[in-house]
């Protein structure tokens, strides 16, 4: 569970995670290959009047032509962290939260295609701390991902809702993108909270997976800890990388 909104403490503070104003398109922990997330949004107070839009991908993937078809069952994203642009505002302990949150090892990977719980196909769309797809420059990539946005972000894909206090929404994170196109930095009173949860209770089998991708394999929890811990003390302590597996000895 953690809070959304900006909103600023007592001290002055952030207490949310993200940015005041308008947040583009994205989903959550899109570095992560994990079974079928869901968040749920719940607005507490100084909600209404704004509003959040929710993307799915299944309808444009049905109708990708061939090439299309072929090339994006193919793809591989790559993730980097890019510096906290989603949390700007926040002082750098905050993004330091964001950041193990959303892409906590470099070049993490994922498919392009994903599909939810109830196997509905998509695309887990790259939007923040997206590199590159593997095998391609990020010239091309970005090229490429423009092409595919051009198909997806049409009227027809997209719902807006608009908020009320007291209201929970939930929403797949697999093949779907939500966005906040409501600038609310002028009010600083809308205040969300979040969870994630999964669909393993309605759809045996679809909890958190036990592992990461990385480099073209599967890194299960253990190791990928310890891939971290050993990039955290390099930058921190200037320690020269530690081995994953030396770590794991000495743990």
């Amino acid at each position: 569970m953690s809070r959304v909104s900006y909103q600023k403490n007592a001290k002055g503070k952030p207490t949310g995670v993200f940015t005041n104003g308008e947040l583009d398109w994205h989903s959550d922990q899109q570095s992560y290959h994990d079974n079928h997330r869901v968040v749920g949004l719940m607005s507490l107070w100084g909600c209404e009047g704004s509003q959040t839009t929710f993307l799915c991908t299944a309808a444009p993937y049905a109708t990708l032509n061939q090439d299309d078809l072929t090339m994006v069952n193919e793809l591989t994203t790559v993730w980097n962290w890019d510096g906290g642009t989603m949390s700007a505002d926040l002082i750098e302990s905050q993004k330091e939260i964001v950041r193990y949150n959303m892409v906590p090892y470099p070049e993490m990977e994922c498919a392009l295609v994903d599909q939810t719980a109830s196997c509905v196909k998509g695309l887990r769309f790259p939007s923040h701390c997206f590199s590159h797809f593997k095998g391609m420059t990020r010239e091309e990539s970005m090229k490429y991902r423009a092409h595919l946005w051009d198909q997806i972000n049409k009227p027809e894909y997209i719902y807006t809702h608009n908020w009320k206090d007291n209201q929970t929404m939930f929403m797949d994170q697999n093949i779907t993108l939500h966005a906040r196109p409501t600038n609310v930095k002028d009010g600083d009173t809308r205040t969300l909270s979040r969870m994630i949860s999964y669909l393993d209770k309605l759809y045996p089998g679809n909890g958190p997976a036990d592992h990461v991708l990385y480099d073209g394999r599967k890194v299960d929890h253990a190791e990928f800890a310890a891939m971290v811990d050993g990039q955290r003390r390099k930058e921190y302590f200037g320690d020269a990388p530690l081995n994953a597996s030396k770590i794991l000895e000495s743990a």
